[in-house]
């Protein structure tokens, strides 16, 4: 098949995909609000009594809902958290939601430091310290 045909047909499929996904995020943004967004926020970002998903392991750690679905059907009894009756494609749909949010997430957070930066000697920073603030120890 000629490369003509060929590529103009997968990227329409790729459009396809996109548009499924972006579909699937919103009915998960809808159906989180409803059944979780009173505990953990919104945009899952925390709330009264529900963590803040976006710092939970369990979430950061999940694939394609192998571990946020157990939680949803099972909940989490001794932490407070009641089991919540959704179905396979609405659990699914939920943990689109959840990982989208994650990505947004990780984008907007500054970076971690350098694992191998040395820190800084304790002389430098009493010397950067009274440069900017002046040295108080003739006051």
């Amino acid at each position: 098949m000629p490369i003509r045909v060929v590529f103009p047909a997968l990227l329409a499929l790729l459009s396809c995909i996109r548009v499924v996904a972006q579909d699937a995020t919103e009915r998960g943004q809808a159906q989180f609000a409803r059944t979780c967004g009173f505990c953990h926020g919104p945009d899952a970002n925390g709330g009264a009594e529900g963590t803040n998903l976006m710092r939970s392991a369990l979430v950061r750690h999940d694939e394609n809902g192998d571990l946020i679905g157990a939680v949803i059907r099972e909940g989490r009894p001794a932490k407070g958290m009641p089991a919540v009756p959704l179905n396979s494609s609405q659990i699914a749909d939920v943990v689109a939601f959840l990982h989208k949010r994650l990505d947004e997430s990780d984008r907007r957070s500054p970076r971690k430091p350098a694992q191998n930066a040395a820190a800084p000697e304790a002389s430098e920073s009493s010397e950067t310290n009274r440069s900017l603030h002046g040295d108080r120890r003739t006051a």
